[in-house]
């Protein structure tokens, strides 16, 4: 089995997203292409010539074998025929037998599990989310997913997974490939569910994040927090979008040999419980107030920072440890630049800066 290491193929690549990077076409606000520095056509060009000679050489370094590519971005960022087509003819030029692999959750559970993605990204999650998922949606009707896939690959290479007979994806591979377990390591939740309260603070946070300091010590919060308290959106709601993809999940089911009635229905029980989706709708007063408490707070621990390292390099310079001291010395210089951008106190930035400024000369003279 070859599984290629697609992340080191193009600039900010996060698993194999660039084979949807690729496809999609130009889209500059979509944060695959944010992360990859992609602003204009050119560059886009650039990266997609840079991929395609890349993944040119690999596969003439390994010509047999059976390849494994996958990317949940393929299913998030090709919602257009013209996108799946795109992938298809690069993916033929180099292999003449592809199977398709679409592993489906019921709407509903993908919906809520979407809803902690988008939270830790700092997009506003409440009643209103739910309440305009509809079937007519690229992303939630799986009929024409399905179909998309099946027009550009063929219809007998679409192997549909269901995701309430089969979650782990990796087992079904390593079972379909007859791979042993012990060859991968155990797979990184990234996505695991934010706790409703944790959702509702970043809603409070959201429309201030600009006057936060370090707002990027948000995501490493966000992993200290556990989710204690799931979000619930009500049996009702559950069952009413639930409700609005059964026509388009009907014919489906209906179409596909793997799947059978209830593979595209949540399991109800998990739903029945109190809801706790509209209290991260209410109204904070103090929003403003908190948000400011926090960004002093932030500014505070990021100066203690400073003054350690400046601590630490001092000391490495007394031990003539002289690689340590300007690396040190190094990574406090840029947190001084971040506290001044900030608007720290200037009387306590000014004797930072001294020691900063004696460090550097001193480290001058040294060899």
């Amino acid at each position: 089995m070859i599984y290629p290491a697609l992340p080191e193929l193009f600039r900010g690549g996060v698993g194999q997203r660039i084979l949807a990077v690729y496809a999609q076409g130009f889209k500059p606000q979509d944060d695959g292409f944010i992360h990859a520095n992609i602003l204009d056509k050119a560059t886009y060009a650039e990266v997609k010539n840079d991929f395609a000679s890349a993944f040119d050489a690999q596969v003439k370094a390994q010509p047999n074998g059976e390849w494994v590519l996958s990317s949940e971005h393929l299913h998030s960022r090709l919602i257009e025929s013209e996108q799946v087509e795109t992938l298809a003819q690069f993916l033929h030029s180099y292999f003449t037998d592809i199977s398709v692999y679409i592993h489906l959750r019921p709407q509903v559970d993908m919906a809520r599990s979407l809803a902690s993605t988008l939270a830790r990204a700092g997009a506003k999650v409440g009643c209103a989310f739910f309440e305009k998922i509809e079937e007519t949606s690229a992303y939630y009707n799986y009929q024409s997913l399905v179909a998309r896939w099946a027009a550009a690959f063929g219809a007998e290479k679409i192997v549909v997974i269901p995701y309430k007979r089969q979650p782990d994806i990796q087992r079904f591979f390593l079972e379909r490939l007859k791979l042993g377990a012990g060859i991968f390591r155990p797979v990184a939740r990234l996505n695991e569910s934010l706790d409703w309260r944790m959702m509702a603070l970043l809603s409070v946070i959201r429309p201030y994040r600009e006057n936060l300091f370090g707002s990027k010590w948000l995501p490493e919060a966000f992993k200290e927090f556990p989710c204690l308290e799931q979000l619930q959106i009500g049996l009702d709601l559950a069952q009413k979008l639930d409700r609005r993809m059964q026509t388009s999940n009907a014919a489906l089911i209906a179409a596909r040999p793997e799947l059978e009635p209830g593979d595209l229905s949540p399991d109800w029980a998990a739903y029945d419980h109190p809801e706790n989706l509209s209290q991260i709708d209410l109204p904070v007063v103090f929003a403003e107030p908190l948000v400011a408490v926090l960004s002093q707070m932030q500014l505070q621990l990021t100066q203690e920072t400073c003054l350690t390292l400046l601590a630490e390099s001092e000391r490495a310079l007394a031990r003539r440890n002289h690689q340590t001291a300007r690396q040190k010395l190094a990574r406090a210089r840029a947190i001084l630049v971040e506290l001044k951008t900030a608007g720290g106190k200037p009387k306590e930035l000014k004797a930072m800066q001294n020691r900063t400024q004696r460090l550097h000369k001193m480290l001058e003279t040294e060899p």
